[in-house]
């Protein structure tokens, strides 16, 4: 079960059937992505990715092909919040100097296609861990200096990277 729900039939089992008020018009999904996505070739197979907290996940899939759809969530939204072409933007500055990024392939900002923009990613699908905190083990009677020296790299690190990314993107 996911989600309390029964996964998809052959799908990850992080997986589920998309939920029915979460659900858009997947004959308009294919025709739209079908000619648009390199090796779209099958059936088209839809499962939601339950767990998330805000933009809806989709995984895609077309005979043994994989793709991770997202949309922003229903409702009305916050402006610049959830921002497909933003997102979409970012990954495809991210995905050549950083190889666990997924290489985008579609960006459609026509919401009358599936009721809002999305856009797709190729999905080399691997179970992983979302690292939600990060811990620094401090060793006891480490002084404050001590500790700094220790985290200071780490954020130099993330800083420099965002920068570097966001000059190369333009986003």
């Amino acid at each position: 079960m996911t989600g309390g729900r029964d996964p998809v039939a052959g799908m990850p089992p992080d997986t589920a059937p998309v939920r029915p008020d979460e659900g858009f018009d997947v004959a308009a999904l294919d025709a739209y992505v079908r000619p648009r996505l390199p090796r779209a070739e099958g059936p088209l197979e839809i499962a939601q990715f339950p767990a998330g907290h805000s933009n809806l996940t989709y995984l895609l899939r077309y005979g043994g092909d994989e793709y991770v759809m997202r949309r922003p969530p229903l409702g009305p939204l916050v402006p610049k919040a959830h921002d497909m072409t933003r997102e979409h933007c970012v990954l495809d500055a991210l995905w050549p100097v950083f190889p666990p990024a997924p290489r985008p392939f579609l960006l459609c900002e026509d919401a009358g296609v599936i009721g809002a923009p999305f856009y797709e990613v190729f999905a080399r699908y691997k179970t992983a861990v979302v690292v939600q905190q990060i811990y620094i083990r401090w060793k006891r009677g480490q002084t404050r200096d001590e500790r700094f020296g220790l985290m200071a790299p780490r954020v130099e690190a993330l800083a420099r990277a965002a920068l570097d990314l966001a000059e190369r993107s333009g986003c």
